[in-house]
Protein backbone atom coordinates (compact mmCIF):
# COMPACT_ATOMS: atom_id res chain seq x y z
CA UNK A 1 0.00 0.00 0.00
CA UNK A 2 2.83 2.45 0.84
CA UNK A 3 4.76 1.50 -2.54
CA UNK A 4 1.51 2.54 -4.08
CA UNK A 5 1.38 5.91 -2.28
CA UNK A 6 5.10 6.34 -2.86
CA UNK A 7 4.50 6.11 -6.52
CA UNK A 8 1.24 8.13 -6.88
CA UNK A 9 2.86 10.97 -5.08
CA UNK A 10 6.12 10.90 -7.51
CA UNK A 11 3.63 11.54 -10.69
CA UNK A 12 2.68 14.64 -11.48
CA UNK A 13 -0.59 16.10 -10.52
CA UNK A 14 -2.48 15.39 -13.85
CA UNK A 15 -1.29 12.33 -14.13
CA UNK A 16 -2.32 11.23 -10.89
CA UNK A 17 -5.49 12.35 -11.91
CA UNK A 18 -5.69 10.14 -15.34
CA UNK A 19 -4.57 7.13 -13.41
CA UNK A 20 -7.03 7.36 -10.30
CA UNK A 21 -9.85 8.18 -12.95
CA UNK A 22 -8.77 4.62 -14.78
CA UNK A 23 -8.71 2.75 -11.55
CA UNK A 24 -12.19 3.92 -10.74
CA UNK A 25 -13.35 3.06 -14.15
CA UNK A 26 -11.72 -0.36 -13.77
CA UNK A 27 -12.99 -1.15 -10.53
CA UNK A 28 -17.15 -0.34 -11.43
CA UNK A 29 -16.66 -1.91 -14.55
CA UNK A 30 -15.65 -4.94 -12.32
CA UNK A 31 -18.49 -4.72 -9.96
CA UNK A 32 -21.31 -4.35 -12.42
CA UNK A 33 -20.18 -7.42 -14.09
CA UNK A 34 -20.79 -9.40 -11.40
CA UNK A 35 -23.27 -11.49 -10.00
CA UNK A 36 -25.33 -10.22 -7.24
CA UNK A 37 -27.14 -12.09 -4.34
CA UNK A 38 -30.14 -10.49 -2.84
CA UNK A 39 -31.73 -11.79 0.32
CA UNK A 40 -34.43 -9.77 0.73
CA UNK A 41 -37.46 -9.07 -1.02
CA UNK A 42 -37.54 -6.01 -3.14
CA UNK A 43 -40.60 -3.60 -3.86
CA UNK A 44 -40.79 -0.89 -6.35
CA UNK A 45 -43.29 1.91 -7.17
CA UNK A 46 -41.97 2.30 -10.64
CA UNK A 47 -40.41 -0.46 -13.37
CA UNK A 48 -37.99 -3.58 -12.73
CA UNK A 49 -36.23 -3.54 -16.05
CA UNK A 50 -34.30 -6.67 -16.78
CA UNK A 51 -32.00 -6.49 -19.96
CA UNK A 52 -30.87 -10.39 -19.59
CA UNK A 53 -32.55 -13.77 -18.87
CA UNK A 54 -33.90 -14.18 -15.04
CA UNK A 55 -34.03 -17.12 -13.37
CA UNK A 56 -36.80 -17.56 -10.45
CA UNK A 57 -37.10 -20.33 -8.44
CA UNK A 58 -40.35 -20.11 -6.89
CA UNK A 59 -42.10 -17.38 -8.78
CA UNK A 60 -45.52 -16.45 -8.51
CA UNK A 61 -47.39 -13.34 -9.76
CA UNK A 62 -51.14 -12.59 -9.65
CA UNK A 63 -50.65 -10.49 -12.62
CA UNK A 64 -48.82 -10.17 -16.02
CA UNK A 65 -49.39 -7.71 -18.66
CA UNK A 66 -47.64 -5.32 -21.72
CA UNK A 67 -45.77 -8.41 -23.32
CA UNK A 68 -46.37 -12.36 -23.83
CA UNK A 69 -45.02 -13.98 -21.19
CA UNK A 70 -42.82 -17.52 -22.33
CA UNK A 71 -42.58 -20.89 -19.95
CA UNK A 72 -40.56 -23.48 -20.52
CA UNK A 73 -37.14 -24.40 -22.06
CA UNK A 74 -36.48 -25.69 -25.25
CA UNK A 75 -40.82 -25.93 -26.32
CA UNK A 76 -41.96 -22.74 -24.75
CA UNK A 77 -45.37 -22.11 -24.11
CA UNK A 78 -47.16 -18.75 -23.89
CA UNK A 79 -49.19 -16.42 -22.76
CA UNK A 80 -49.86 -13.47 -24.87
CA UNK A 81 -50.66 -9.75 -23.84
CA UNK A 82 -54.26 -10.22 -25.02
CA UNK A 83 -54.65 -13.99 -22.46
CA UNK A 84 -54.29 -16.24 -25.17
CA UNK A 85 -52.59 -19.27 -23.79
CA UNK A 86 -50.16 -21.45 -26.18
CA UNK A 87 -48.96 -24.48 -25.90
CA UNK A 88 -46.13 -26.04 -27.48
CA UNK A 89 -46.75 -29.85 -25.62
CA UNK A 90 -49.92 -31.53 -25.64
CA UNK A 91 -52.04 -30.65 -22.80
CA UNK A 92 -52.38 -33.22 -19.72
CA UNK A 93 -55.51 -33.01 -17.12
CA UNK A 94 -56.07 -33.58 -13.51
CA UNK A 95 -55.87 -37.17 -14.12
CA UNK A 96 -53.25 -37.52 -16.99
CA UNK A 97 -56.15 -37.40 -19.66
CA UNK A 98 -54.56 -35.84 -22.46
CA UNK A 99 -55.56 -32.97 -24.91
CA UNK A 100 -52.99 -33.21 -28.03
CA UNK A 101 -52.95 -31.82 -31.53
CA UNK A 102 -49.96 -33.79 -32.72
CA UNK A 103 -51.57 -34.03 -36.02
CA UNK A 104 -51.75 -30.78 -37.61
CA UNK A 105 -55.33 -30.07 -38.48
CA UNK A 106 -56.66 -33.05 -35.77
CA UNK A 107 -57.23 -32.27 -32.04
CA UNK A 108 -57.34 -35.52 -30.07
CA UNK A 109 -59.30 -35.65 -26.43
CA UNK A 110 -58.20 -38.49 -23.91
CA UNK A 111 -56.86 -41.52 -25.22
CA UNK A 112 -58.87 -45.32 -25.49
CA UNK A 113 -60.71 -46.35 -22.61
CA UNK A 114 -61.82 -42.75 -21.62
CA UNK A 115 -64.90 -41.28 -21.33
CA UNK A 116 -65.29 -37.88 -22.72
CA UNK A 117 -68.37 -36.09 -21.62
CA UNK A 118 -70.31 -32.65 -22.84
CA UNK A 119 -72.26 -30.99 -19.71
CA UNK A 120 -74.88 -28.35 -21.36
CA UNK A 121 -76.11 -28.24 -25.15
CA UNK A 122 -72.92 -29.43 -27.96
CA UNK A 123 -74.21 -28.52 -31.53
CA UNK A 124 -71.89 -29.08 -34.48
CA UNK A 125 -73.11 -28.45 -38.19
CA UNK A 126 -70.67 -30.82 -39.41
CA UNK A 127 -70.68 -34.43 -37.94
CA UNK A 128 -68.77 -37.72 -39.53
CA UNK A 129 -69.60 -41.03 -37.32
CA UNK A 130 -66.51 -43.73 -37.42
CA UNK A 131 -63.33 -43.33 -39.16
CA UNK A 132 -64.26 -44.93 -42.69
CA UNK A 133 -62.57 -42.68 -45.31
CA UNK A 134 -65.84 -42.31 -47.28
CA UNK A 135 -68.07 -41.91 -44.05
CA UNK A 136 -70.68 -38.72 -45.22
CA UNK A 137 -70.94 -35.51 -43.24
CA UNK A 138 -74.27 -35.13 -41.24
CA UNK A 139 -75.25 -31.53 -41.22
CA UNK A 140 -77.81 -31.86 -39.10
CA UNK A 141 -80.48 -34.11 -36.92
CA UNK A 142 -84.01 -33.66 -36.31
CA UNK A 143 -87.05 -35.48 -35.28
CA UNK A 144 -90.28 -34.57 -34.09
CA UNK A 145 -94.27 -35.40 -34.81
CA UNK A 146 -96.52 -34.41 -37.73
CA UNK A 147 -100.49 -34.38 -37.72
CA UNK A 148 -102.96 -34.42 -40.34
CA UNK A 149 -106.55 -34.22 -40.59
CA UNK A 150 -108.47 -37.59 -42.57
CA UNK A 151 -107.84 -38.17 -45.71
CA UNK A 152 -110.37 -39.90 -48.17
CA UNK A 153 -108.30 -42.65 -49.95
CA UNK A 154 -110.39 -45.57 -51.73
CA UNK A 155 -109.44 -49.17 -51.36
CA UNK A 156 -106.92 -50.38 -53.50
CA UNK A 157 -105.93 -46.86 -54.74
CA UNK A 158 -102.82 -44.39 -53.40
CA UNK A 159 -103.31 -40.95 -51.75
CA UNK A 160 -101.42 -38.24 -50.08
CA UNK A 161 -101.68 -36.56 -46.90
CA UNK A 162 -99.37 -33.35 -45.86
CA UNK A 163 -98.98 -32.04 -42.58
CA UNK A 164 -96.91 -29.40 -40.50
CA UNK A 165 -93.71 -30.72 -38.40
CA UNK A 166 -93.82 -30.30 -34.83
CA UNK A 167 -91.25 -28.87 -33.88
CA UNK A 168 -91.80 -25.72 -36.54
CA UNK A 169 -88.97 -25.17 -38.50
CA UNK A 170 -87.26 -28.15 -37.96
CA UNK A 171 -87.73 -30.14 -41.32
CA UNK A 172 -85.56 -28.44 -44.48
CA UNK A 173 -87.01 -29.24 -48.17
CA UNK A 174 -83.27 -31.32 -48.87
CA UNK A 175 -83.43 -33.43 -45.85
CA UNK A 176 -83.98 -36.60 -45.83
CA UNK A 177 -86.84 -38.06 -43.53
CA UNK A 178 -88.02 -41.44 -41.72
CA UNK A 179 -90.93 -41.83 -40.34
CA UNK A 180 -92.71 -44.26 -38.52
CA UNK A 181 -96.95 -44.83 -37.74
CA UNK A 182 -98.14 -44.57 -34.85
CA UNK A 183 -100.78 -47.81 -32.98
CA UNK A 184 -103.52 -44.79 -34.07
CA UNK A 185 -103.02 -45.40 -37.77
CA UNK A 186 -105.41 -47.39 -39.84
CA UNK A 187 -104.71 -50.77 -39.67
CA UNK A 188 -105.82 -50.76 -44.01
CA UNK A 189 -103.43 -48.48 -44.89
CA UNK A 190 -99.67 -48.24 -45.92
CA UNK A 191 -97.09 -45.80 -45.75
CA UNK A 192 -95.04 -45.94 -48.84
CA UNK A 193 -93.09 -42.98 -48.84
CA UNK A 194 -92.35 -39.99 -47.33
CA UNK A 195 -90.55 -36.91 -48.60
CA UNK A 196 -90.46 -32.97 -47.49
CA UNK A 197 -91.60 -30.56 -49.58
CA UNK A 198 -90.92 -27.31 -48.12
CA UNK A 199 -89.60 -25.96 -44.50
CA UNK A 200 -91.56 -27.96 -41.86
CA UNK A 201 -93.95 -29.84 -44.22
CA UNK A 202 -93.76 -33.64 -44.80
CA UNK A 203 -95.56 -35.42 -47.50
CA UNK A 204 -96.61 -38.59 -47.20
CA UNK A 205 -97.86 -41.25 -49.89
CA UNK A 206 -100.39 -43.81 -48.58
CA UNK A 207 -101.79 -46.80 -50.38
CA UNK A 208 -105.39 -48.22 -48.63
CA UNK A 209 -104.94 -52.11 -49.03
CA UNK A 210 -108.71 -52.74 -48.87
CA UNK A 211 -107.74 -55.12 -45.90
CA UNK A 212 -110.45 -55.80 -43.54
CA UNK A 213 -113.40 -53.73 -43.04
CA UNK A 214 -114.51 -52.03 -46.12
CA UNK A 215 -112.92 -48.21 -45.26
CA UNK A 216 -112.19 -44.95 -47.61
CA UNK A 217 -111.22 -42.91 -44.92
CA UNK A 218 -108.01 -42.77 -43.34
CA UNK A 219 -108.65 -41.46 -40.19
CA UNK A 220 -107.03 -37.78 -38.52
CA UNK A 221 -103.68 -39.06 -36.51
CA UNK A 222 -99.86 -38.23 -36.40
CA UNK A 223 -96.70 -39.96 -37.55
CA UNK A 224 -93.02 -39.63 -36.03
CA UNK A 225 -90.13 -38.76 -38.19
CA UNK A 226 -86.30 -38.09 -37.89
CA UNK A 227 -84.67 -36.67 -40.54
CA UNK A 228 -80.47 -35.99 -41.70
CA UNK A 229 -79.31 -33.03 -43.57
Amino acid sequence: MNSIRTYLNSLGGATRMVVLGLAVIFVSAGIAQASTTISTNISTAGTLGVTGLSSLGKASSTMLSARTAYFGGTSTSTFSVTGALGLKADLTLQNDEVISNSTNGTVSIATAGNTVKILGTASTSSLKVGDEPSAPTINGMVFGYCSFAQKSISASSTGYVSCTTTPTGALLATDRVFVQATSSFDIAYVIQAASTTGVSTLSLRVVNTGLGAADSALGATSVSFWALR
